[in-house]
């Protein structure tokens, strides 16, 4: 699962988190702060690490590229 292209949301989401944080709190700071699933979905899907700032948790959230031919589209 991959966020929005547009990361505003993402951004929105980690705006009382405190950093350095794990990925994990990242996902509960996001929670806390009412993020939409498919936001929460593509938090959880980044590496367990720690993050130092926000532009890093940003990096690292994948991200939907209509562009990719490679990516999931949910068909069969």
């Amino acid at each position: 699962m991959v966020a929005p292209r547009d990361l505003e949301p993402v951004r929105r989401a980690l705006r009382a988190t405190g950093f350095p944080v794990d990925r994990d709190t990242v996902v509960a700071e996001a929670e806390r702060e009412g993020a939409i699933r498919e936001v929460l979905t593509a938090l959880r899907a980044m590496p367990a690490a720690d993050y130092n700032e926000a532009d890093e948790v940003l990096r690292s959230v994948p991200v939907d590229d209509p562009a990719d031919p490679h990516r999931d589209t949910g068909g069969s």
